[in-house]
């Protein structure tokens, strides 16, 4: 089975990585997590099922997603965003749109890259 990571990993991470830090700073163990969208990786790449190419953003390369991680790693920063665009689009899902407004905008714009059969399906 192939990973798809949806909006609610995004929104879980941020939620979830500051805490563990705190548990972790009288230790020598750093922990950072990175928020770079769909990236050029098998798990992204290798999927016939879902189309990438219909996101409005191209996909990050890899290797600007590890040094910007190890960076963040090296600098015990609990959340690393690569790239413009996805600072941008983080800014304005913190600062401008509300978490409907968010949600229902990467809604739409997953709902064009995957199929049907990985879309969920509203209770009726």
């Amino acid at each position: 089975m192939k990973p798809i990571f949806s909006l609610g990993t995004n929104m879980l991470v941020p939620s979830v990585s500051p805490p563990a830090l705190s548990q972790a700073t009288p230790t020598p163990l750093n922990i950072v997590s990175i928020l770079s969208g769909p990236t050029k990786t098998p798990a992204v790449t290798d999927r016939t099922d879902v189309d990438f190419n219909r996101l409005p953003m191209p996909l990050m390369k890899v290797r600007p997603v590890v040094r910007a991680g190890l960076n963040g790693l090296a600098r015990n920063q609990p959340i690393v965003i690569p790239g413009i665009m996805n600072k941008i689009m983080d800014w304005m899902g913190r600062r401008v749109l509300t978490r409907s407004m968010s949600a229902g905008m990467w809604g739409t714009l997953m709902n064009k890259a995957a199929p049907d059969s990985l879309k969920v399906k509203p209770r009726a």
